[in-house]
């Protein structure tokens, strides 16, 4: 359901489901806009949205360099229509097959201090990433300025019937 709800949050007709997974998705999204704290429901739901959340630390001068890298698909704090100011972070989506070579290749290390948080999952998604995955993922940081701006994000959605 979680992918479901990722394609409805972006704006993405729900095309190939069948009549209970309609009716599912709708009541999930029924809830969702309903609730009267929509976040913590979208985090219970999403967290199986990626296979484990990797957090590493980077020399800030690299930053750049390390988001423009074509195994990893910026999101979250790092996508633009979160609005965030994240020049010293790097938040993105990486297939775990090219995990171990971009920490490699990228001299990342997992540190008590992270910039920079790779979601694991089986297939990195096309960029831009669906607005869903980014509202998910602010939600995921649990910190008031993400929070502030994935319920802007969420209210904005113009949920599809």
């Amino acid at each position: 359901m979680a992918g479901l709800l990722v394609n409805a949050m972006s704006g993405n007709e729900p095309g190939g489901i069948d009549a209970q997974e309609r009716f599912f998705l709708s009541k999930y999204v029924e809830r969702l806009r309903n609730n009267d704290d929509p976040l913590r429901l979208l985090y219970s739901w999403m967290r199986g949205r990626q296979i484990r959340v990797v957090d590493v630390a980077a020399n800030v001068a690299d930053i750049a360099e390390i988001a423009a890298d074509s195994r990893v698909a910026a999101s979250g704090i790092s996508d633009p229509r979160a609005g965030l100011s994240a020049a010293g972070e790097f938040e993105g989506y990486i297939a775990a097959a090219d995990l171990d070579g971009f920490l490699r290749d990228n001299l990342l290390v997992e540190s008590v201090s992270p910039n920079i948080r790779l979601r694991v999952v089986a297939k990195r998604p096309p960029e831009p990433v669906g607005l869903g995955l980014v509202i998910a993922d602010l939600v995921d940081w649990n910190r008031p300025r993400e929070d502030g701006r994935a319920l802007e994000l969420l209210k904005g959605i113009e949920w599809r019937r």
